[in-house]
């Protein structure tokens, strides 16, 4: 028979079999050998071992790299919001009423006469609404 066969595949899933199926007991002694427990650790000061430095030297690579992701972030968007607030070169900056008079019309322009032009639909008006925010005036008592 070859594997994996068309129609199943590497075989058929049968889950009970798996489960009821006799299977011989393994080796009796550990197969990873005998673990010794790590010895209680001595008040004695240990000398910097390879391993230790290597692990102190990548926290430090690896703080420093992500130091450095921040610090390019916070760029990136000091940037952007200091762009958003500056207007762009290409665009003139807006006016708010300067020593200057607002732009004319051109020359044979004829505005409508009294404003826009009605189409013969108002839209209806609300009735005015006191301000809450507003002032109170002070009881004038008589």
């Amino acid at each position: 028979m070859k594997a994996p066969d068309e129609e199943y595949g590497y075989g058929i899933v049968r889950p009970y079999s798996a489960l009821t199926m006799d299977i011989p007991a393994g080796p009796k002694a550990n197969p990873l050998g005998h673990l010794t427990p790590p010895a209680p650790p001595s008040h004695a000061p240990a000398k910097d071992t390879g391993v230790a430095a290597q692990t102190s030297s990548r926290n430090v690579i690896v703080i420093a790299a992500g130091g450095g992701v921040l610090l390019i972030t916070a760029l990136i968007a000091w940037l952007i919001t200091r762009s958003r607030r500056t207007p762009q070169s290409g665009m003139p900056p807006r006016m708010t009423g300067g020593p200057y008079p607002p732009p004319q019309p051109p020359a044979g322009y004829h505005p409508y006469p009294n404003g826009a032009p009605q189409h013969g639909y108002t839209p209806p008006q609300a009735p005015p609404q006191p301000n809450p925010y507003a002032q109170q005036l002070p009881y004038q008592g008589q």
